[in-house]
C-alpha cells in the first residue's frame, strides 16, 4: 500500500483553494452543510478557509423536504442560492452559487477548482468529466459520490494529470463503464417523499456525504492518506470498507497505475 499527501494548493498558503460543489441535492446538500463546518473548524487551526461555489441547476421540491436538507419554506427556490445563503448567513462566509447546469467543458482554464465535488446521479455527466479532464495538466482533486437504493461510494482522485508526482485514479479512471450508464440519468424526479423513499434508503446520502468529509479532513489534519475511498451499504446492516490506495487494489478494476517516466544521463566522456 501507498499513501498520499496533501498537494499544495489545498494547504492555502497562496491563496484560498477554489472548491466547486456540482449537486447540492439528496448527497449534496448534506455534503454543502457538512463541508461549512469543516471549513470553520479548519479555520479555527489556522487555514484561510475555501472559495467555495456551489452549482445546482434545479428548484426545491415538495419530495427534497426532509430527505435533503431543505425546509417547506425553500419550496420553489433554486437550491444552490438557498443553501448559500442559509450557509452565509450561519458562519459569515462568502460562498458562491450559481443556478445552472454544470458543463464539464468549463473545466481546464485558469479557474478549474482545486477541488471538485460532484455529488449527481448522472452517471454520463461523470464520465463527462473524466473523459474531457483525462489528458489535461491539472493538479485539482476529484471527489465524487455515487449510492443506489441502499449503498453507495466515495472516490477521491485526481481531476487530470499532475505535473509532479504519482496520480491517485479518480472515479472515471476506475469505473470506465460510467461512460455507458444511462438508467441513472433517464430517471424521473420523484413527486412524492414517499416514492423517493421507495427508489432510495432515507440514510444512504447522509453516510456517504459524512465519509466524505472524513476522508478531508484526515488529509487536511493529518497531511496524508493511506485510503482515498469508501463503500457503504445500510441493509442488510450498515457497512463501511475503504478504498486503499494500492496498486493491486486498482488493478482489479482494470486499472494499471502509469510508469514513471525518468530521463537517462549520458556520462561525460
Amino acid at each position: 500500500m501507498q499513501s498520499f499527501s496533501i498537494p499544495s494548493a489545498l494547504v492555502g498558503e497562496q491563496r484560498r483553494p477554489r472548491v466547486m460543489i456540482v449537486g447540492v441535492g439528496g448527497t449534496g446538500s448534506h455534503f454543502a452543510e457538512a463541508f461549512a463546518r469543516l471549513q470553520h473548524t479548519v479555520m479555527a487551526l489556522g487555514h484561510p478557509g475555501f472559495d467555495v461555489t456551489l452549482v445546482d441547476g434545479d428548484r426545491v421540491s415538495p419530495s427534497n423536504v426532509g430527505r435533503q436538507r431543505f425546509y417547506a419554506s425553500d419550496v420553489g427556490l433554486p437550491k444552490a442560492l438557498c443553501l448559500v445563503h442559509r450557509i452565509n448567513l450561519a458562519f459569515g462566509f462568502d460562498w458562491e452559487a450559481s443556478h445552472g447546469y454544470f458543463n464539464p467543458k468549463s473545466l481546464g482554464d485558469y479557474r478549474t477548482p482545486d477541488l471538485l465535488v460532484t455529488c449527481t446521479d448522472k452517471a454520463l455527466l461523470r464520465a463527462a468529466v473524466g473523459s474531457h479532464m483525462a489528458s489535461k495538466a491539472c493538479a485539482g482533486l476529484w471527489l465524487d459520490f455515487g449510492n443506489g437504493a441502499a449503498e453507495g461510494q466515495v472516490c477521491l482522485g485526481h481531476l487530470g494529470r499532475p505535473p509532479a508526482g504519482e496520480r491517485l485514479p479518480n472515479v472515471f479512471d476506475l469505473y470506465p463503464e460510467l461512460a455507458t450508464m444511462e438508467r441513472a440519468d433517464r430517471e424521473e424526479p420523484s413527486c412524492s417523499m414517499a416514492e423517493a423513499i421507495t427508489r432510495q434508503e432515507f440514510p444512504i446520502n447522509q453516510q456517504v456525504a459524512q465519509l466524505g468529509i472524513a476522508l478531508l479532513w484526515t488529509l487536511l489534519r493529518k497531511g496524508a492518506l493511506d485510503h482515498h475511498g469508501y463503500f457503504v451499504q445500510t441493509a442488510p446492516y450498515v457497512q463501511t470498507r475503504p478504498m486503499m490506495i494500492d496498486p493491486v487494489a486498482w488493478s482489479f478494476y482494470g486499472y494499471e497505475t502509469p510508469k514513471v517516466r525518468t530521463r537517462s544521463r549520458r556520462r561525460a566522456a
